[in-house]
């Protein structure tokens, strides 16, 4: 999911709909992977 969107270029609004979360959900789960790393 993250990946789509930072090297596939898909955007938010789109990538949340195919997984099902919200935006706040996916920004989120970036901003964790950000400070976190997997």
């Amino acid at each position: 999911m993250l990946r789509r969107v930072s090297v596939e270029k898909a955007s938010i609004t789109q990538i949340s709909d195919e997984y099902g979360v919200s935006r706040p959900t996916f920004y989120q789960a970036r901003t964790d992977f950000e400070q976190g790393g997997i």
